[in-house]
């Protein structure tokens, strides 16, 4: 009921924030972590659903007919909805250059992916469990409650996953990726490294 509501409510503003071309976020609060994850996972399957519904890019059966106008060779494998063929790896290089426009006659292409992003929070004590960081001094007798980790399917939605550049399914982002590689570093210098604190910092 509830959840269901939430996911149509926020197809619906996505909706309304490409037709305005604006970039705006939905704040979804939830009781419980477990009602976050149901939640999220409701609302990113409605929004797919939806969008791969009204996408203006469709797959074919490649075949030597037509010719993409970007690579110019045939074997074409989607078609938009202004009746225009490409192979879908062109195509979508050419949307990820930053168009969101048919190559030929400009028309804004609706996406199945490029209608809703879903973003996970979590806590920060979740963050540290997951990507601890080393610490010079350690307190091994130091009792602690068992970290509570993402779940598996919950990690493409994660922010913290995002931020390091290892959510699996999702492209990170190039401050994504420094963010992961920096974190890498320090891991593998590690706390007794002259370069700790620097890279630490």
């Amino acid at each position: 009921g509830k959840t269901r509501t939430a996911a149509a409510l926020a197809v619906l503003f996505a909706l309304q924030n490409i037709k305005d071309g604006v970039v705006a976020a939905v704040l979804y609060c939830t009781p419980s972590n477990d009602a976050a994850d149901v939640a999220c996972l409701r609302v990113a399957e409605v929004a797919a659903e939806h969008f791969r519904d009204v996408a203006d890019i469709r797959a074919r059966d490649a075949c030597g007919e037509e010719e993409c106008v970007i690579c110019l060779s045939g074997r074409c494998d989607v078609v938009t909805a202004c009746n225009h063929y490409f192979h879908s790896q062109c195509l979508m290089q050419a949307l990820a250059a930053g168009s969101r426009s048919c190559p030929i006659c400009r028309r804004v292409l609706r996406q199945p992916s490029g209608g809703l992003r879903m973003l996970r929070v979590y806590s920060a004590e979740m963050e540290r469990s997951e990507f601890p960081v080393p610490k010079r001094i350690d307190h091994p007798h130091a009792r602690s409650r068992k970290p509570r980790t993402v779940p598996e399917n919950m990690r493409r939605y994660a922010l913290h996953w995002r931020c390091h550049g290892f959510a699996p399914g999702e492209a990170p982002t190039p401050e994504a990726v420094m963010a992961g590689e920096a974190y890498m570093r320090l891991l593998d210098a590690g706390p007794k490294s002259g370069a700790f604190d620097e890279l630490r910092a």
